[in-house]
C-alpha cells in the first residue's frame, strides 16, 4: 500500500537531477545506489502504522466512540458490520480492476532503456574504452 502513497514525480525529478552529476563508471556504482535509497526514502513513505485496521473509516470512529459510551452489543455488531462491508467494497473493486491482457511479470522499464536514461541525464564524459567493452 506505500507504493500508492509515494510522491512518484517528486521520486523522479529529484532522480534525475541528483544522478546527472554521477559520471557512468563502474566506480560509481555505490554512489548512484546511494543516491536511489536515499531519494527512495525521502519520496516513499515506509515503515509501521501505529494501531492500523483496515477499512477503518470516519463512521467507524463515530460506531466505536459511540460503543464505547453506551458498551451495547448492537452498536459494535454494527461496527463490525461496517469494517466487513469495507474490506468487501475493496476487494470488490480491486478485482474489477484485474486485466488479464498483459502479464504483470513483465518488467516496465528495460534495462537497456533504464541505462540510456541514466547516460541522457549524465553531464560526465562517456570513457569510450569502457563503451567499447561493454
Amino acid at each position: 500500500m506505500e507504493f500508492y502513497e509515494a510522491n512518484w514525480p517528486a521520486f523522479s525529478k529529484s532522480l534525475d537531477y541528483n544522478i546527472r552529476w554521477i559520471d557512468p563508471t563502474v566506480n560509481n556504482y555505490e554512489r548512484f545506489i546511494c543516491t536511489v535509497k536515499g531519494t527512495a526514502k525521502r519520496y516513499i513513505p515506509r515503515g509501521y502504522r501505529y494501531k492500523y485496521i483496515p477499512c477503518w473509516n470516519e463512521e467507524s470512529d463515530r460506531l466505536y466512540a459511540e460503543y464505547q459510551r453506551n458498551g451495547q452489543a448492537e452498536t459494535a455488531d454494527k461496527l463490525l458490520g461496517s469494517l466487513a462491508k469495507g474490506r468487501e467494497d475493496r476487494w470488490t473493486e480491486t478485482v474489477e480492476r484485474l486485466d488479464f491482457k498483459h502479464s504483470s511479470r513483465e518488467p516496465e522499464i528495460k534495462p537497456n532503456a533504464f541505462a540510456n536514461r541514466l547516460i541522457e541525464t549524465s553531464r560526465a564524459k562517456i570513457d569510450k574504452d569502457i563503451s567499447r567493452k561493454l
